[in-house]
């Protein structure tokens, strides 16, 4: 008797958690549908998500491409029916991240393995010109615990354990440029990063940087254009076959919704779909 009414209990909560959904994401003319929003073809962000999701770019069903971590921000901030997806450590506060599959995306989570939306933040220079000095010279700081201490105010996670003190091993008698580009969830961390470097160079190093993807940054370093592509996704083995790799941290990705959306967590699965198009209403989701 107290299992059947317990039963009834849990049916009853599931049916007002759903009618509270649908009336909360409700407009004129019934319940829209899910706006999904999705980076640009080249974004490591995108490339990333795909990859974990289980989806190829070409079938992806977006209603809005954005060119911008901050422009998905804004979109969903200001759209109750929006889904989107940016970098942890990009999250801020006018948006809300899900769950996945019951596990909130948090560094300690990231560490842990029990979320399971992370990627690499990697920073790629050409193989065959090598490191340039001021390069080589940032290289050695972002092994230091300096630079983990950022990369953890952040919101990030550092790979380099045990991190020493830096210490200046080539100093400059005239300015030195370091030329990057790339992944623009990579660049407010990279800009924190050489901001503390400049500070022991006494303004001897000067950053040139372009946020302008992924798989721009990796082919500007490529052909040598810049010192440094930024890549907020793992570099592939066709890639590697010219570039050289320094994995800088280890950062999530977050799933969010706008802040009224009631939908709190969501599958691997149910993402899929969503970005397949074969989900088009908040309401029809399982979880």
């Amino acid at each position: 008797m107290i299992k059947s009414r317990l039963s009834k209990l849990l049916l009853v909560g599931v049916m007002f958690m759903m009618s509270a959904m649908t009336i909360v994401l409700v407009g004129c003319g019934g319940e829209k549908n899910i706006t999904v929003i999705s980076r640009e073809a080249g974004s490591g962000t995108r490339s990333a998500f795909e990859d974990i999701i289980g989806i190829d770019s070409g079938d992806v069903k977006a209603s809005l491409i954005s060119d911008k971590t901050n422009n998905v921000l804004t979109e969903v901030s200001n759209n109750i029916n929006a889904i989107g997806y940016v970098s942890l450590g990009s999250l801020n506060d006018t948006v809300k991240p899900l769950k996945v599959g019951g596990v909130e995306a948090t560094s300690e989570n990231i560490v842990s393995g029990t979320y399971s939306m992370s990627r690499p933040f990697e920073l790629v220079y050409n193989t065959q010109n090598g490191m340039t000095n001021v390069t080589a010279e940032f290289a050695n700081f972002i092994k230091s615990s300096q630079a983990n201490d950022i990369i953890v105010a952040e919101g990030y996670i550092p790979v380099v354990n045990d991190a020493k003190e830096y210490e200046v091993t080539t100093s400059f008698d005239s300015k030195q440029v370091l030329k990057v580009s790339g992944s623009t969830s990579v660049e407010p961390l990279f800009e924190k990063l050489f901001a503390e470097f400049e500070s022991f160079h006494s303004d001897k190093v000067v950053l040139e940087m372009t946020a302008n993807g992924s798989g721009t940054g990796i082919s500007n370093a490529t052909d040598g254009t810049v010192d440094i592509g930024m890549s907020s996704r793992e570099i592939k083995d066709s890639e590697k076959e010219k570039v050289s790799v320094i994995t800088l941290a280890k950062d999530g990705i977050a799933v969010v919704v706008n802040l009224d959306n009631p939908v709190s967590d969501i599958s691997i699965e149910s993402l899929n779909k969503i970005y397949a198009g074969e989900i088009i209403k908040f309401s029809s989701l399982t979880i």
